[in-house]
């Protein structure tokens, strides 16, 4: 039964030494993935933005519409919107993956009750929650931002719109997220404190 145990922990603690690791290379790709598109951009390079319109269909936040002949606004009006989404996608990418990492650390050690980990757990929790606020923000301001772009005048005429829908989307995901993580950072803190009294004890 010992060697079972023992078994069964150094498994666990291989599992978090991979996590560990893999949260270390995800981290770095998101930002070499972030500065390349923000490269691009810069250099006039990069224009996705065209695949707006494929099919003649066209969403603008909460409203789609299908056009009867294909519209491409100019596309330097766009390049902004897009960079500021990659820039504060990787960032706030980035600020999660290092809170990650710094629960996934002292786990990879075997110190998963050592008494840091509960609190990254509470700061995750944290990081999670300003996240999804500023990426609603960002998401509700970029939308205005492309909606200029356009000629809506031109795009909501009869002659250029076959047909169009609204439609809601909430992502509150996030918040549900978080109250998961505040819980489990409890957790760990109830493990920390055992862990303390049975080294006190010892």
């Amino acid at each position: 039964m010992e060697m079972t145990n023992e078994k069964a922990t150094e498994t666990l603690l291989h599992s978090c030494r991979v996590i560990y690791k893999l949260l270390r290379v995800l981290f770095h790709i998101v930002w070499v993935v972030s500065l390349v598109g923000l490269v691009l951009i810069a250099l006039d390079a990069l224009t996705p933005l065209s695949g707006l319109v494929t099919n003649n269909d066209l969403k603008l936040g909460p409203l789609e519409m299908h056009l009867r002949e294909a519209y491409i606004p100019p596309l330097s009006s766009l390049y902004l919107p897009l960079a500021i989404r990659i820039l504060c996608g990787g960032l706030i990418g980035c600020m999660i993956l290092q809170r990650l990492k710094k629960v996934f650390k002292p786990m990879s050690e075997g110190a998963a009750f050592g008494g840091s980990v509960s609190r990254e757990i509470k700061a995750l929790a944290w990081t999670v929650l300003a996240g999804g606020f500023a990426s609603d923000f960002i998401r509700t301001f970029i939308g205005w931002t492309t909606l200029s772009a356009y000629d809506l005048s031109k795009l909501l005429s009869e002659e250029m719109v076959s047909s169009w829908t609204i439609s809601f989307d909430s992502r509150l995901g996030y918040v549900l997220v978080f109250a998961l993580l505040w819980l489990l950072s409890y957790v760990f803190r109830y493990g920390e404190t055992l862990q303390q009294l049975s080294d006190e004890t010892l």
